[in-house]
């Protein structure tokens, strides 16, 4: 191959006379480490100090503190504040430079160590953000505290975090993680809210024993205990294993639903539910089942009501009749838009019952407003 080179790119003669084909190139650049440059010009020293990083100083009185104390004029300041006693500059634009630039010299310090850690830009100034000066220390003491502190880091990340600083796969902190996490796992993966202890000795020695021995009975009890001190988890009848939040958020849960059955009031004459739902019935052309007749009208009668069933049972059909039947006795046409809402975990359920319901349907997470990011 005949190639001609230029700064950004690469001609490849094609084998005919005169024909070459230009293909476009880029350079990637890898860094280990790195530190601010041209901080030590008078252009450098007084572009940073009035830019936003140090509110209250304009461009006027970065320059007198540069002719003042000269091209080791940050140094100075970090080393000692008194150095700006004698500048014509005011006490809070003194104030400004000194702790701002504590705070920037000090987070690029930590950043620069956890960049050295192994972990990534995004991942550091997030964890700087958290821990402030302590981020570096944190981490290397013990990296699973991340999992708790910050958020975006799960075990499985803090344990990548962890081999690089050189913590072995039997470190008792490490092990008292794992536990936690595979608890965790277990309760989401399976919609439980406990985990029988018997089961999760298996799976947690399934997980942590594939090289060496490393979780016996003997210690899968002791790290329980340490997470039942740190009120991590919950243990009763020391046997059922709870995750401390999902335990109290269950309770939670259990307290409002309580609240809500004493509270239950309806203003309309429950007597022509029936009617109701035959109008429904023949306003939509439907016909629906006893099963589903006696969905909508516990609907109407109760507070709360579970309606379940596969794919194609008729779910959707059964919410579309509720909605109307409760616009039709408050007598109301405005009540589906103005006062029920019907949401979906997915875009793409919510998007269905739409479609089926002739109803807007939305996300939980929309209507809550709570942003996954």
């Amino acid at each position: 191959n005949n190639w001609l080179y230029d700064p950004l790119y690469r001609w490849k003669y094609s084998g005919r006379r005169n024909l070459f084909t230009q293909k476009r190139f880029w350079y990637t650049l890898c860094s280990c480490s790195f530190r601010r440059i041209n901080e030590n010009s008078k252009e450098g020293i007084v572009t940073y100090l009035s830019s936003e990083l140090f509110p209250g100083i304009g461009k006027k009185a970065a320059e007198k503190v540069f002719d003042a104390l000269g091209d080791e004029a940050l140094k100075l300041i970090v080393d000692d504040r008194s150095v700006l006693d004698n500048i014509d500059i005011t006490l809070k634009q003194k104030d400004s430079l000194y702790e701002n630039l504590i705070i920037h010299y000090a987070k690029e310090k930590q950043l620069v160590e956890l960049l050295n850690f192994g972990i990534g830009m995004g991942m550091s100034v997030r964890i700087i953000n958290v821990l402030g000066d302590k981020a570096a220390k944190t981490v290397k003491e013990n990296p699973y505290q991340l999992i708790d502190l910050v958020e975006g880091i799960a075990f499985l990340r803090a344990d990548e975090i962890a081999k690089k600083l050189g913590f072995k796969e039997d470190d008792p902190k490490r092990l008292v993680a794992l536990i936690h996490y595979v608890i965790k796992s277990l309760i989401y993966s399976t919609g439980d809210s406990y985990v029988e202890k018997d089961d999760l000795f298996e799976k947690v020695t399934n997980f942590s024993n594939t090289i060496n021995d490393v979780i016996n009975q003997e210690n899968f009890n002791h790290y329980l205990e340490t997470l039942k001190q740190t009120k991590k988890i919950i243990i009763e009848d020391e046997k059922y294993i709870f995750d401390h939040s999902v335990y109290y958020d269950e309770i939670n849960v259990a307290k409002c639903i309580s609240q809500i059955l004493k509270n239950d009031k309806t203003d309309y004459n429950k007597k022509d539910i029936p009617q109701v739902i035959e109008d429904v019935m023949t306003i939509n052309n439907i016909t629906y089942s006893p099963k589903q007749i006696e969905a909508i009208e516990k609907a109407l009668l109760e507070p709360i009501t579970i309606v379940t069933g596969g794919p194609g049972t008729g779910k959707s059909t059964v919410i579309k009749g509720i909605v109307e039947a409760f616009a039709s006795l408050y007598n109301k046409k405005d009540l589906v838009k103005n006062e029920i809402y019907l949401l979906a975990p997915t875009g793409r359920a919510s998007k269905r019952m739409s479609e089926l319901t002739g109803v807007e349907a939305t996300t939980i997470h929309r209507l809550l407003k709570w942003d996954l990011d």
